[in-house]
């Protein structure tokens, strides 16, 4: 599934018309997710194919949006979120795209880096499966998830030291 519709410009119900998903067999849920501190999307659970490129594809299960608040997606980009939440987040590992493709693509590293541009003109970018080497100023250091059951990529912080102090 590759879908690129500004957010304002098209409705739902618009953009479901050259959608390739399916409703999940036996499933009829309708969830509501809460986003703090505003912010509220229900939408029904769907299962499609997503490609993170042309021959890396997982079917995947997905949250299709039927409402959503006008605060804050009104301002969004974006027609999506990936989470990329440990295992523990998700509804079940259905819906967790690493594992999916972990299954599906057996050299499919469950990693994800991301470079974050402070120029204009150099696009951020994220990388599923490992990490971009051509972004990095000094070696990568492994720290470990603090607390993985909570399901968040958090690491335990012993001290901030900002220009030697």
């Amino acid at each position: 599934m590759f879908v690129d519709f500004p957010l304002n410009s098209v409705s739902i119900e618009e953009r479901r018309k050259g959608a390739s998903f399916q409703p999940i067999a036996n499933v009829s849920k309708i969830l509501g997710l809460s986003f703090k501190p505003q912010g509220e999307v229900v939408g029904n659970f769907v299962e499609d194919v997503v490609c993170l490129s042309p021959s890396r594809c997982a079917r995947v299960r997905l949250v299709t949006a039927n409402h959503m608040t006008t605060e804050p997606f009104q301002n969004f980009q974006f027609d999506g979120v990936v989470g990329l939440g440990l295992a523990t987040l998700a509804v079940d590992s259905h819906f967790s795209l690493f594992e999916q493709m972990a299954r599906s693509d057996g050299s499919f590293i469950p990693q994800f880096g991301y470079y974050v541009s402070d120029r204009d003109d150099v696009a951020s970018e994220i990388c599923f499966g490992g990490h971009d080497s051509r972004h990095m100023r000094s070696s990568l250091q492994w720290a470990p998830v603090h607390d993985p059951f909570k399901g968040f990529w958090q690491v335990k912080v012993l001290r901030v030291t900002v220009n030697g102090e």
